[in-house]
């Protein structure tokens, strides 16, 4: 019998049986999961909160939405082109900062089938802990559908980025691929503008930041402003006037105007009340319109508007100005300015 020794399989063959680590599928689908996580969450919400007002039939509105998502997810893949880290801190890093940013957006898109507004960041910085839970006072089910969405979002996150393994590096033709996928994205955003999650969000939160410079500035330029106005009429005391304002409210609910219920009883019942059948808001939340209301500034002008007020103006001719409001004050803010403009 004949025996021939031959050196082990592994020293013969080093090349070919030398193993070395690679990018598993499964591992970068999982960088993808953590980041379309939070997205599929915003969504569903617009898409959910929107089919209550309309019929479910009415597929314009998921239509729209799967489209943002397409091209959110595109766009929020983008940066793996040219991420100077490993693939699982890119699953952490952006996963968590959509997840973060999709609870502030899931309140809005439950209550007004939106993404949040620059407007709604200002409310949202001015409003008190009293105001707040004035809001959500009898919003249980919002405040379990934001739970809910929340947990979802964090929890595929971490679960997604759980699966990324340690050192895992971004192969190059991946990286080829989301530029590729944010160059297209991009060309959708510039063929059909749309507000998406999360780029609008962060856009709008720089430019509340900028507003707030301007805020500044207005407050120091009106410092010194004077209308130079005086009265015409000479009175022993100025008569008394009311300004009542109740905003956050539509024709639409008033008895006034034609609703089916009573719901302004003392104002349908007093004689020779004046209304106005052509009148438009400035803007459609409370800050901007109010101001504008109250000043001559426009919407060009609103940020940084050098003048006072009409109580300002008021004030100048005599009257005593009084600002009375159910919200708590917040300096930095337009109706901020408004009542530092009254005695």
């Amino acid at each position: 019998m004949l025996f021939v020794s031959a050196p082990p399989l592994r020293a013969a063959y080093p090349a070919r049986l030398s193993v070395r680590p690679v990018a598993r599928p499964p591992s970068l689908l999982a960088v993808v999961g953590a980041v379309v996580a939070p997205l599929v969450v915003v969504y569903a919400a617009l898409y959910l909160s929107a089919a209550v007002a309309r019929p479910l039939s009415d597929l314009g509105g998921a239509g729209y939405n799967a489209l943002r998502l397409i091209v959110s997810v595109a766009l929020c893949l983008a940066p793996l082109a040219v991420w100077p880290f490993r693939a699982r801190s890119y699953a952490l890093t952006a996963g968590l900062t959509l997840a973060a940013l999709a609870l502030v957006n899931l309140v809005h898109a439950i209550e007004y089938s939106e993404l949040v507004t620059i407007g709604a960041i200002d409310a949202t910085l001015a409003t008190t802990g009293r105001e707040a839970r004035e809001f959500f006072r009898g919003r249980g089910a919002t405040l379990a559908l934001v739970a809910l969405g929340a947990t979802l979002s964090l929890t595929a996150v971490v679960a997604f980025a759980g699966r990324v393994p340690r050192g895992l590096q971004i192969p190059g033709r991946v990286r080829l691929a989301a530029g590729a996928l944010g160059l297209a994205g991009l060309a959708v955003l510039v063929a059909f503008p749309m507000r998406l999650f999360p780029i609008s969000t962060l856009k709008n939160a720089v430019d509340y930041l900028d507003h707030q410079a301007r805020y500044q500035d207005a407050l120091a330029a009106r410092a010194g402003h004077s209308f130079g106005a005086s009265s015409a009429v000479a009175w022993d005391e100025p008569p008394v006037v009311v300004l009542v304002l109740g905003e956050s409210t539509r024709r639409g609910a008033l008895g006034l105007y034609g609703y089916h219920r009573p719901t302004t009883p003392e104002l349908s019942g007093l004689d020779g009340l004046v209304t106005f059948e052509d009148a438009v808001a400035a803007a459609s939340v409370t800050q901007p319109s109010v101001s504008m209301m109250l000043s001559a500034a426009t919407p060009a002008t609103l940020a940084d508007h050098p003048e006072g007020s009409w109580l300002a103006l008021a004030r100048e001719v005599g009257f005593e100005t009084v600002w009375i409001s159910n919200q708590d004050r917040t300096d930095g803010t337009a109706t901020a300015l408004l009542a530092d403009d009254a005695d």
